[in-house]
């Protein structure tokens, strides 16, 4: 601490790599004491990573993922992980103080730490078990760590994956409600409209003696219904206004075939006159010859 102090007047932390300290695998932190501007000592604690391990632990149980924590140089300083068929300190033995090169981990690892260090999300197959799983990092700016979490692909989509499925099932159950809705509606208008068919098939034949049941419903059958039903009204009408018509023309017709009998017997009667007249005109003119001789005579 004291000579990176002296280099830049800044006074800043630093982390060791693991090494063993009576019999334990520890990493050191050490802090400089800076008083009144001049170095005045070294303040540091050392952790084991067991403890270290154990803190990721309950932080990876409660967020149900797993953690790596991964020192500046790529070593491994703990891990949660534990590989099917090993045991805890088996595990440690194949991660703790590992450096990401010696490991299954090698090339995802190096692809996560490349610098500059920055958080990053990466999904790929976990190389232990070729399983699809998120890898997110986090840069640690103290020591310059970093913490890398695991989770599933499929416990991580799960939640959404069942809230779609949710939505599709609401969807598909509206959809089936406004289907059902249609074909009520649509069913209930085809038997209007085949009513109005039949209705308008018997005015077309000449029936108009039944009468139209008349219908409430503000839709397009119910509109051609009623209007089938005035027409078939005024149709009604129209029949009876040329019915009494004909019987007036009948009436009519026989008035004159009376007049024009009258008229026969008129003409014959006339005819007999004019008979009668043209002998009285004939004797007349005999007569009045007999005179013209007498007057010649006389």
């Amino acid at each position: 601490c004291k000579r990176p102090f002296e280099q830049s007047r800044q006074a800043a932390p630093m982390i060791t790599e693991p090494y063993v300290y009576q019999g334990k695998m520890i990493v050191e932190q050490t802090y400089p004491i800076i008083i009144d501007g001049k170095f005045a000592g070294v303040a540091g604690v050392d952790r084991a990573l067991a403890d270290v391990e154990a803190s990721l632990r309950r932080i990876a149980d409660g967020a149900k993922t797993d953690l790596f924590l991964i020192s500046s140089t790529g070593q491994i300083i703990a891990a949660t992980i534990d590989p099917e068929g090993t045991s805890q300190s088996d595990t440690d033995g194949l991660l703790k103080t590992q450096n990401i090169n010696q490991t299954d981990y090698a090339g995802l690892f190096t692809q996560i730490l490349a610098p500059p260090r920055k958080n990053r999300l990466v999904l790929s197959l976990d190389p232990t078990d070729q399983r699809s799983y998120f890898f997110a990092s986090a840069a640690i700016p103290t020591g310059d760590w970093t913490l890398i979490l695991r989770k599933s692909e499929s416990e991580l989509l799960a939640p959404i994956r069942n809230q779609l499925l949710q939505r599709i099932a609401l969807v598909v159950g509206g959809i089936g409600i406004v289907v059902a809705l249609v074909l009520a509606v649509s069913l209930r208008l085809a038997k209007r409209v085949s009513q109005a068919a039949a209705i308008a098939e018997r005015v077309a034949n000449g029936d108009l003696g039944q009468k139209v049941e008349m219908v409430e419903d503000a839709d397009e059958a119910g509109v051609l219904i009623r209007a089938i039903g005035r027409m078939t009204d005024n149709l009604n009408t129209l029949v009876g206004n040329v019915k009494r018509a004909s019987i007036q023309l009948n009436s009519t017709a026989t008035q004159l075939a009376a007049t024009s009998r009258e008229q026969q017997s008129t003409a014959s009667s006339f005819g007999a006159s004019s008979t009668e007249i043209a002998a009285a005109v004939k004797q007349i003119t005999t007569t009045s010859n007999e005179l013209v001789g007498t007057m010649s005579e006389v």
